[in-house]
């Protein structure tokens, strides 16, 4: 009986040891997994508040960003974005939503101009281009709003789109324009309008070269069809520079008599420098 009370009491030990070896490796796997669990959140944390930033920091700027993924669904689209290009149908644009069926929510909704004759081509035609971006592309929206698009492929396939609102722009360009255009038509206008009566004073001058006239006369005669000429060939210059800005300008090389060109710039000044004393 002592020998199995013994054994007995060994066995206990035993075991109380054993129990405690393994509360002792539970005590150390559950402290392992509660450090590795706050690790966990903490880093979650890190990485909300890091996103957090980020989204505040894409939030100020001022032109419209939105991030597709891979699979061409909406990944991230800031409020500037949303109210610039999708005004009234903003729900439509949420998170996950395909690239198709957010710009097809768009065109359906009025809100391009291009598509507002053919819906479907412009689609087709949007989502080639978004495929295959090429470069920045202007795009009319409505109101008379034009955007500046652009669009990038990152390494991982996602696709950054950002728009910028170039109305201003746009619409000092077609101004200037406007304006380039009345000033070139003026100048077309008004040379015609003087051409008419130069042509009176070039076909009387010739009538008069054919009478008798004294030397003194006939210097005279060539000095006013001089003059003439040399108004008709400001006044076809002035035409050019219309040429000029429309880019039809044609330039023509052509023999010159030096002499004969400074002897009539000189008959034209010659009476006013005469009047001040001055010979020519």
């Amino acid at each position: 009986i002592g020998r199995v009370v013994s054994a007995f009491n060994a066995m206990q030990k035993r075991q109380s040891a054993n129990e405690a070896q393994l509360k002792e490796a539970s005590d150390v796997q559950e402290q392992r997994v509660e450090e590795r669990t706050a690790g966990l959140v903490k880093a979650e944390a890190e990485a909300q508040e890091a996103r957090a930033k980020l989204t505040d920091a894409i939030e100020s700027i001022s032109e419209g960003f939105a991030l597709y993924d891979p699979d061409d669904r909406l990944v991230l689209a800031i409020s500037t974005y949303v109210k610039m290009m999708y005004p009234g149908i903003e729900d439509d644009v949420a998170s996950h939503a395909p690239f198709e069926n957010v710009i097809r929510k768009a065109a359906e909704a009025g809100l391009i101009a291009d598509a507002v004759d053919d819906v479907e081509t412009w689609i087709a035609e949007r989502l080639e281009e978004h495929q295959n971006p090429t470069g920045p592309q202007l795009q009319k929206r409505l109101n008379d709003q034009w955007f500046r698009l652009e669009e990038r492929r990152t390494d991982d396939g996602a696709m950054v789109v950002t728009y910028t609102d170039i109305t201003e722009l746009q619409r000092a360009r077609e101004a200037a324009e406007a304006a380039n255009e009345a000033k070139s038509a003026f100048l077309a206008t008004m040379s015609h309008e003087i051409r008419t009566p130069l042509n009176g004073i070039i076909g009387m001058s010739t009538l008069l070269q054919g009478t008798r006239l004294d030397p003194e006369q006939k210097d005279f005669c060539d000095t006013i069809e001089a003059a003439a000429d040399t108004l008709l060939t400001i006044i076809n210059d002035i035409l050019d520079f219309s040429k000029v800005e429309a880019g039809a300008l044609e330039l023509e090389a052509e023999a010159m008599d030096l002499v004969e060109t400074v002897e009539a710039s000189v008959d034209l000044v010659a009476s006013r420098a005469g009047e001040k004393g001055i010979e020519l």
